[in-house]
């Protein structure tokens, strides 16, 4: 071989010794051999005018290639400058539909794999449900947002997103510059964070999950003792200090009338000054209160007596000094355990 493997060059001769010597005639056949291991050699090196392929690594020994221009395929060198803007993976605005987008990176992607990396600023409208991107007409493949298609407005109008290939056929969408270090971000879509166990007490963040996991239930309603559990719309009913029913009643003519009423099914006239509430949502047992009070209006030593208590309803008896009478009105409620 023309080089010893680290890359000197020694001339193979014919009998040991170079061919041409001062006074003597150049032997043809130790000449021939020098030639044709030279050109063995020139074979070899590289052609600085690019005809030579490389058939092997080519080690720089801790020196660099400088003066390297933009690589502009698949299978070009990048330089440093390519590197640090990551030129090759900015595609532009994106092109074809708000549903089904086009990217065009420089130079253009050869196939797609996990990992791949492109970024691009939206159209002028946003997506309207699931959407697609094509790359370098590689083909459609899916766009997802934290693993599930997208939904409307997911890419919004004019913005500028990334996406990550997951694998040859899906690609996971971010929005740049959205979140990460912004003050006061304005979120968009349905931003999602992990949910805090039930009475954590820090500056995490709430999820929906969260704060309902906080709404007291009805034993912890009814036990009335929990200061982080708040009461919802449709369990402070159960709380021992709220009424559980009332009523308003006014009479004319001898009827009750103009009657206003919480969880109450039925008032029944039995008769003169009697009067029975019907409950809707029975007490546990008969074991409540009950507070009422009188209308007065023209009569004089009117009282209110509750007469019976059971768990799915109450009686009241309305008398004066001369006995029972209508009155002009009633106020009534009850306090006990549903």
């Amino acid at each position: 071989m023309s080089r010893n493997g680290s890359g000197v060059y020694s001339a193979t001769v014919s009998g040991g010794a170079y061919p041409a010597s001062s006074g003597t005639l150049i032997e043809s056949a130790k000449f021939n051999t020098l030639v044709a291991d030279i050109e063995t050699a020139m074979t070899q090196s590289v052609s600085k005018d690019g005809q030579t392929a490389m058939t092997g690594n080519l080690p720089m020994g801790s020196n660099k290639v400088t003066g390297m221009a933009n690589g502009s395929s698949a299978t070009d060198a990048a330089n440093v400058s390519q590197v640090q803007t990551s030129v090759v993976q900015w595609c532009g605005t994106a092109g074809g539909t708000a549903d089904a987008l086009t990217l065009t990176p420089a130079p253009a992607l050869a196939a797609y794999a996990a990992g791949v990396t492109l970024k691009f600023k939206s159209g002028s409208s946003a997506n309207t449900g699931a959407a697609t991107v094509n790359v370098s007409s590689l083909g459609a493949i899916a766009i997802q947002l934290n693993g599930a298609a997208l939904a409307a407005d997911d890419i919004e109008a004019n913005q500028y997103y990334q996406i990550v290939l997951s694998d040859a056929s899906t690609a996971q969408l971010t929005k740049i510059g959205t979140i990460d270090t912004l003050t006061s971000p304005a979120l968009t879509g349905t931003p999602t964070a992990p949910t805090a166990a039930e009475d954590t007490n820090t500056t995490q963040l709430a999820t929906t999950a969260f704060v309902l996991a906080q709404a007291a239930s009805q034993a912890e309603m009814e036990a009335a003792s929990s200061t982080t559990q708040f009461a919802t719309a449709g369990n402070t009913n159960w709380h021992p200090g709220v009424s559980k029913c009332w009523i308003k009643v006014t009479w004319s003519a001898g009827t009750p009338s103009n009657i206003v009423s919480h969880n109450v099914t039925s008032i029944t006239d039995v008769g003169t000054g009697l009067l029975t509430v019907t409950i809707a949502t029975d007490f546990s047992s008969a074991d409540y209160a009950v507070l009422s009070q009188l209308l007065m209006a023209t009569n004089d030593k009117e009282r209110c007596y509750v007469d019976s208590v059971a768990a799915g309803s109450f009686g009241l008896t309305i008398r004066n000094d001369s006995g029972v009478l209508d009155p002009d009105g009633i106020f009534a409620a009850a306090f006990g355990d549903q």
